[in-house]
């Protein structure tokens, strides 16, 4: 059963809105958020949200979303067809309405509630039709045995001057082969059924049905189309309604039920042939009177999911970034002559609103915030071995010195050999405390004591640097989940290289896996809040890292790491970054 039908404007403007269940939560806005505005759709028009799901249909010629929301635990196929269907009728019946509502929104689209509770019928009752077609059919004896039982008895009862004069024919060598013939149809029109019709002899027998040609009509429509395709006896009848069971079409109609709504409304002029049929369709590309097919998307399409692939943006990624930029110019009507500009201008806009963030990470806020609930404020550094987090963690203490803050850092790397000597070295540059501990000491216990020394101490902020391991180390990462979810930091910052394509996606969800699967609750697990890229500055354009690590995991880039020095620490400009991936196209 449907829960909740709403038809709105990619603007979130709501034309339309039908609810049959009230609504826990608000499924439609969390699914516009994270996957519309973030560009995530790729050619999937479907998702999962709480407890409900979401299935979409975009109308991208008049910018429209039709959404339906429904139970997760219920299965109902005929959703994209429903959504199909009301995106035809919409823009058959309401088309100038539409208009009209965009310059008086106070305008209402009269009779579009009956109109989707009729096709969600109608949909409903063709689905139960299907079902029962497909059920097995009902055993009442071998038919074909009693078939050939009576046929045999009524072979023994002909007469017998039939059979005499069949033995005389067949005896009888003058005679000719029409003759012959003519004889050997009436024994078989004997032998069948009073019913059927008998045969002749200028027409031999066949077994395929004969297709009677409607007079004065074009063809049964779609409802006489199905009901005579679920007859179960195989016969068309020519008077009387139409019918399956008990039910025909005049009760379907009472009912609410119209298998015409089905039908795909015609185009109004159909395609002409040879030249000038040739020339109007050139004309119709290049003044934009064609609506675009994926046809004529798909070479440039494939031009720029190739280009990301080579700027180091992940396949999987690339993948679907391009196919949700197709599925939102299906439909529209541009000159060919526009196509690659408008696909280029669709593109750049799907990179900044994935890389702009959606929740705003401020250091300096959460810092003061902290400070006046009398705390520090708590940040953990994670990544994989040779990323550079503990220079990182140098720069991100040399960044909120400047901003007057007190720091602490906490050596909770105790596996690398040096790793305490080379955070002591950074600590003594900057001219800040080091809690540390040695070696071979459990990492939880000293980040907690680091954080209970930093709150006794008066220190605004703690830095906790932690060991480099790969994502698919079991043991490490479980040490790591420990950590995070003890002491429960403020930020947990994946500090990841800006060289890395594939493998920073794989490197995020493993991450963020592991942190989940090892924590104590479900309910709220501490997972990657934002994301460091480090040596931004050795690569040129080749920027896609920066795209598969935040469309991977939602989570902004907090800083970009561009040299050696403490103050080499940026603030990412999504423009920028678009610039350089858009280059070369």
């Amino acid at each position: 059963m449907l829960d909740h039908f709403v038809i709105l404007t990619k603007g979130g403007l709501v034309l339309f809105s039908h609810s049959i269940a009230k609504l826990k939560g608000h499924p439609v806005d969390d699914m516009l958020r994270t996957f519309l505005l973030e560009s995530r759709t790729g050619t999937e028009n479907s998702c999962s949200i709480d407890q409900y799901t979401v299935q979409w249909r975009l109308h991208n010629d008049l910018d429209l979303i039709f959404v339906v929301v429904y139970q997760k635990i219920v299965q109902l196929s005929y959703v994209p067809e429903l959504l199909e269907v009301m995106v035809h009728r919409f823009n058959e019946q309401y088309k100038t309405t539409h208009a009209q509502f965009l310059k008086d929104t106070s305008v209402t689209f009269d009779g579009l509630g009956d109109l989707f509770d009729k096709v969600v019928r109608t949909l409903e009752h063709k689905i139960e039709m299907e079902r029962q077609d497909r059920r097995p059919r009902e055993y009442d004896g071998n038919k074909k045995g009693n078939k050939k039982k009576v046929d045999v008895e009524e072979n023994e009862t002909e007469p017998e001057s039939a059979q005499e004069s069949e033995t005389s024919h067949d005896s009888d060598e003058d005679v000719d082969e029409q003759t012959r013939i003519a004889r050997n149809v009436a024994r078989l029109n004997a032998s069948r059924n009073a019913s059927k019709k008998p045969l002749t002899a200028s027409a031999p027998p066949s077994s395929k049905p004969v297709k009677v040609k409607r007079e004065g009509t074009k063809g049964p429509n779609k409802a006489e189309k199905v009901a005579l395709e679920l007859n179960r006896d195989g016969e068309r009848r020519n008077e009387g309604p139409i019918s399956r069971g008990h039910i025909d079409l005049d009760e379907w109609k009472h009912q609410g039920i119209d298998l015409d709504l089905l039908e795909k409304p015609e185009e109004v002029e159909q395609k002409q042939g040879g030249l000038f049929g040739f020339l109007k369709d050139k004309v119709s590309a290049l003044t934009g009177n064609k609506p675009l097919e994926e046809k004529d998307l798909e070479p440039i399409i494939t031009q720029f999911r190739e280009h990301f692939i080579r700027k180091n943006v992940a396949a999987e990624i690339a993948e679907k970034l391009c196919d949700s930029v197709q599925s939102s110019l299906l439909g529209k009507k541009l000159s060919t002559l526009q196509i690659f500009g408008i696909v280029r201008s669709a593109v750049e806009e799907a990179l900044i609103q994935i890389l702009t963030p959606k929740r705003q990470i401020d250091i300096l806020h959460g810092v003061q915030e902290a400070k006046k609930a009398g705390r520090p404020y708590v940040m953990v550094f994670v990544g994989v071995n040779g990323v550079g987090k503990s220079t990182t963690l140098s720069k991100v203490c040399a960044y909120l010195l400047d901003r007057q803050f007190s720091v602490m850092m906490a050596a909770c790397d105790t596996f690398r050999a040096g790793a305490v000597e080379q955070l002591l070295v950074h600590s003594n540059r900057l001219g800040v405390e080091l809690y540390e501990k040695g070696y071979r000491i459990e990492p939880t216990q000293v980040a907690m004591d680091a954080v209970k020394s930093a709150g006794q101490n008066g220190k605004d902020v703690v830095l906790i640097d932690t060991a480099g391991r790969m994502q698919d180390n079991e043991p490490l990462m479980a040490a790591l989940s420990k950590l995070v979810n003890t002491v429960r930091p403020d930020l947990v910052v994946f500090v990841g290289e800006a060289l890395v394509g594939n493998n920073a996606v794989d490197q995020l969800v493993r991450y963020n896996q592991a942190l989940m699967d090892h924590a104590r609750s479900t309910v709220n697990p501490r997972l990657i809040d934002g994301i460091i890229l480090t040596k931004f500055d050795t690569i040129d354009d080749k920027v896609g890292a920066a795209i598969s690590m935040v469309y991977t995991t939602g989570q902004p880039i907090i800083f970009l790491g561009v040299g050696q020095q403490y103050t080499d620490l940026r603030r990412m400009n999504v423009k920028v970054v678009c610039e350089a991936l858009l280059r070369d196209m």
